[in-house]
């Protein structure tokens, strides 16, 4: 959905200051309208717990990582209560036991008077869709059921302030096609393919490659460390297909985990027609 015409006239950005020091807490507004934006630390929360805002509905976007240290996003709804501080509980209830969502490092919130219950639910899903359609991070909520016109406007310029935020949750993922595509074809053994990133280092490992199923005693410490920790995440099922795209640290290390063995990257590594890893420079990319 495009940004309408006049968005970036119409908003206004302002911070609050603590203590002279700028960036604690950052608010944005429509003109004209009871919707505020919040950028928050979650070091900040407490700090917020008297103001009137968020003791209103609102739907909250949190940022962290989990146990494994990989950036997530949460994206839920506060809705009043019968003391009326909807948004400053639900960060607060976020913010205890020990889930991936309780390790929230940041949340930005909506706030406002101008949408019930049921839209704001609304807008939460619509929200979960931006986020999911954008592919930077796995959302776990569904996506709204049917179109609603009447928050086109809303929607647009929630999408636009989150650039000035500073955040790209709804920005989709460019991922470049890589030139060479490189396989390991082994009968009997390996049936695997992929290619290296964009950093020129890393190596993706495509989901339905056939790697071998045992592994070798030769086998480097790190191949073992890798097989187990991607057999738990249920990467790795039955006659050791592979369920995802994997990222390993290098063309070798993939070899490794492809062979179950010490193996030479630049060898194995090779193009469809046979060409090998070795052999090609550095200009991988479109």
């Amino acid at each position: 959905m495009p940004v309408s015409e006049g968005s970036a006239e119409r908003l206004r950005i302002s911070k609050y200051l603590d203590d002279v020091t700028t960036g604690c807490v950052t608010s944005a507004t429509l003109d004209g309208s009871t919707w505020m934006v919040y950028r928050i630390p979650r070091a900040k929360l407490s700090e917020c717990k008297d103001w009137d805002a968020f003791k209103k509905s609102g739907v909250y976007i949190l940022f962290g990582s989990d146990a494994e240290n990989n950036g997530f996003v949460y994206i839920g709804d506060a809705k009043m209560r019968g003391r009326g501080d909807a948004v400053y509980n639900r960060l607060s209830e976020n913010s205890r036991g020990n889930t991936d969502v309780s390790r929230w490092s940041e949340a930005i919130v909506f706030v406002g008077d101008s949408f019930d219950q049921t839209e704001i639910s609304y807008i939460k899903s619509y929200f979960c869709k931006l986020a999911n359609d954008a592919g930077r991070y796995v959302v776990n909520c569904a996506a709204p059921q049917e179109d609603q016109k009447d928050f086109w406007e809303f929607l647009d310029n929630a999408k636009f302030i989150m650039g000035p935020l500073g955040c790209d949750v709804f920005e989709p993922l460019e991922t470049p096609k890589p030139k060479k595509m490189f396989y390991i074809k082994k009968p009997g053994i390996a049936d695997a393919k992929g290619y290296i990133n964009t950093d020129g280092k890393s190596f993706v490992l495509l989901a339905g490659s056939v790697i071998r199923e045992n592994i070798l005693e030769s086998a480097a410490t790190f191949v073992r460390e890798l097989r187990d920790k991607h057999s738990k995440k249920g990467n790795i099922v039955g006659c050791a297909v592979l369920q995802k795209d994997i990222t390993l640290d290098s063309p070798s290390k993939a070899a490794g985990f492809v062979l179950a063995a010490s193996a030479n990257a630049l060898d194995e590594w090779k193009t469809e027609n046979g060409e090998k890893l070795i052999k090609l420079d550095s200009g991988l990319y479109e």
